[in-house]
């Protein structure tokens, strides 16, 4: 009797075990995002639950049509498909190893001074069905923005095809781009996947912005339209300046029409219409266009009106002051490193060279 009771219990022991793995298997099936020891249904499930400055992890497939996040919180891991994402105004929303597929995109409708949106090692290949604001983007702000958006895009792989818009962008945001804002280590596009028209377009830069632009690779082609990889040009001009900072950008774009210009730089000036002046500086260095460095000609500027400067192979010093490189437009003093010169008929900026040793030359005695 006793072994009897032994078997019946051992059976009913696995039996147990068997059903509580199979709940466990279900629910993991059945959830699509966990916050510590919970899980959700939904991510709008997860978010209405989070509190400020959580981390949603997924771990399904979101696919939700449409989705409001009101909550500063980062999202890692997993897979949104056809899901048009509305971050709310005021709002730090982040993405962290997302992959983005199908019909899916990030929309502002306004931004404030603490908007923010951050995307770091995401992998965005999408679809779009519909334009916004008379583009089809991945990111897209739909309103003029003058606090600014901050945008932080890091190490991301991100490719925008449209059924809508033959001239999708990556980024196409009304909003200025506020301080801080960082665009470094990502690829836009590919071989088979060229933007036609801009690969990233802001209508400009906050007050005394600077905007940091780095090793990014950006796959175009001016076939059919005048291709621009970063552009600023301003259709509502601010009176604003601000700074950008670029270095070590790779454009891959074929030139398969001559009736059409390459820019690896749109910034437009306004004076045209009166509405106010465009006070940008641009410094870069290490930008490659089909693998040759850029020139000043590379740089697109409407109506050659500039009430600042913008240059190539810039270098700066400790200080972010201009040490050496080739400009356009005249720079004044104040932004000149103290051992360096300006000349005007050239427009090049030059190191001071004090003293040689061994074929190095240095600025100081000191050095």
């Amino acid at each position: 009797e006793m072994k009897n009771f032994k078997k019946i219990f051992s059976a009913i022991l696995t039996i147990a075990m068997l059903v509580s793995m199979m709940t466990i298997t279900s629910m993991a099936s059945e959830n699509v995002a966990q916050i510590g020891n919970n899980y959700y249904s939904t991510l709008a499930a997860a978010i209405t639950a989070a509190a400020e400055n959580d981390t949603i992890t997924l771990v399904g497939t979101v696919k939700e049509g449409s989705l409001a996040i009101n909550k500063n919180v980062t999202i890692t891991s997993g897979t949104i498909t056809d899901t048009k994402i509305e971050p709310a105004v005021g709002k730090n929303v982040a993405f962290d190893n997302v992959s983005f597929t199908g019909d899916s995109y990030i929309k502002y409708e306004y931004v404030t001074a603490d908007s923010a949106i951050t995307l770091n090692k995401c992998n965005v290949n999408v679809n779009l069905s519909e334009m916004v604001s008379g583009r089809a983007a991945f990111l897209v702000v739909t309103n003029e923005g003058s606090a600014g958006l901050k945008v932080t895009l890091t190490d991301n792989t991100i490719i925008v095809n449209s059924t809508a818009d033959p001239y999708a962008a990556a980024m196409f945001t009304w909003a200025y781009l506020a301080d801080g804002s960082n665009i470094s280590n990502n690829t836009f596009g590919n071989e088979s996947n060229r933007y036609t028209f801009i690969a990233l377009k802001s209508l400009n830069a906050a007050n005394n912005a600077t905007i940091t632009l780095e090793n990014n690779t950006v796959y175009g082609t001016n076939e059919k339209f005048n291709f621009k990889a970063f552009d600023f040009a301003q259709n509502c001009s601010r009176e604003n300046t601000y700074t950008i900072v670029s270095k070590n950008n790779v454009i891959n774009a074929t030139n398969v029409s001559t009736n059409y210009y390459i820019a690896v730089f749109y910034i437009e000036d306004a004076t045209k219409d009166n509405s106010g002046d465009t006070n940008a500086i641009l410094y870069d260095n290490g930008t490659t266009l089909n693998g040759e460095k850029i020139t000043i000609a590379d740089i697109r500027l409407d109506a050659k009106e500039y009430d600042k400067f913008y240059g190539v192979n810039v270098e700066l010093d400790s200080k972010g002051k201009i040490a050496s490189g080739q400009f356009e437009g005249t720079v004044s003093e104040e932004y000149l490193s103290e051992n360096s010169t300006y000349n005007a008929a050239t427009g090049s900026v030059t190191e001071n060279y004090v003293a040689e040793v061994n074929g190095v030359q240095y600025t100081t005695l000191a050095a």
